[in-house]
């Protein structure tokens, strides 16, 4: 893993100006909720989070940046009492269109892809893989992303969208039966995580090098679809929404900013949304009250 990070650091951080770096933890309590349809207990997350950003030319007149971002988490699921041990979760990559707007405001398009390269969700014999891996959703998807920026005074005001597009994906697994426990056989599996969509808007005020904000995320995912290809199984469960609040205090002095936020970068089966507190929940497992932490720097 500490090789993954050094390999990630000397991709993603080039020693230029326009550049940002950042680091963040976050410890996600939940209680209750569901996975899929199945109702379950005590769950506990702690994720760490490198990102980094590089603005890299103007194209007519817009400015063009690379962001990238690495996650790691550790699990501790269905109130077992073991925690699963620290592990690659998701690798991040997009390039991001901003222009500034009349009164001084921007706005920005965003195409990436996010890596699912955390622990394989699934087991040989199609169940379920529990621990590090619950806190994704097993799968890579495209993000296609817009948003605006607008100050007033010592007021902003934001407003955005993300949509995060997941393909099917097929995997061959070991094929045994009761009568023959082993086998060279194979089966394939086909799943579909469900595609996620992410509205968000928020204002922040700032007083001297303290900036309060608030935004509201509204996500909403569709179902997903497990399957073993020539056999009966078919698992279908229903998609997922959550709206929640993420408030948040920021501190900022000659290119540092910390922030502490009431949020946890991604929920559990679902790494592409935000939380905070949650206002509205259906049939998704939300952390309540997550709190997190962030280290930027600015070069």
């Amino acid at each position: 893993m500490h090789r993954s990070l050094l390999l990630f650091a000397l991709a993603v951080l080039p020693a230029a100006a326009q550049t940002t770096v950042g680091a963040s933890v976050s410890v996600a309590p939940v209680t209750g909720g569901y996975a899929g349809e199945e109702l379950v207990g005590e769950t506990s997350a702690t994720i760490l989070r490198l990102d980094a950003s590089h603005a890299v030319t103007r194209v007519a007149g817009a400015d063009v940046a690379v962001e990238a971002a690495l996650s790691a988490a550790s699990t501790d699921v269905f109130d077992e009492g073991d925690a699963a041990p620290l592990a690659l979760r998701t690798a991040d990559v997009a390039v991001v269109f901003s222009a500034v707007t009349p009164g001084a405001g921007r706005a920005e398009a965003r195409l990436g892809v996010v890596l699912d390269i955390g622990p394989d969700l699934f087991t040989g014999d199609g169940g379920s893989a529990i621990g590090a891996s619950a806190s994704t959703d097993g799968g890579h998807a495209l993000r296609l992303g817009a948003g605006a920026r607008q100050p007033a005074g010592r007021s902003t005001l934001w407003f955005g969208a993300d949509a995060f597009l997941t393909p099917v994906r097929r995997t061959s697994i070991p094929y045994t039966t009761i009568e023959n426990p082993v086998s060279d056989s194979t089966r394939t599996t086909r799943f579909h995580p469900g595609h996620t969509l992410v509205l968000r808007g928020g204002a922040s005020r700032t007083v001297g090098p303290v900036t309060l904000g608030a935004e509201l995320v509204s996500a909403v995912r569709s179902g997903s679809l497990y399957e073993l290809i020539g056999s009966p199984l078919r698992r279908r469960s229903p998609g997922t929404s959550v709206v929640s609040l993420v408030p948040s205090v920021t501190w900022r002095r000659e290119g540092v900013a910390v922030e502490a936020a009431v949020r946890a970068p991604g929920l559990l089966w679902n790494e592409h949304v935000e939380t905070g507190a949650p206002l509205a929940v259906n049939l998704a497992r939300v952390p309540r009250w997550p709190l997190s932490l962030r280290l930027a720097y600015g070069l």
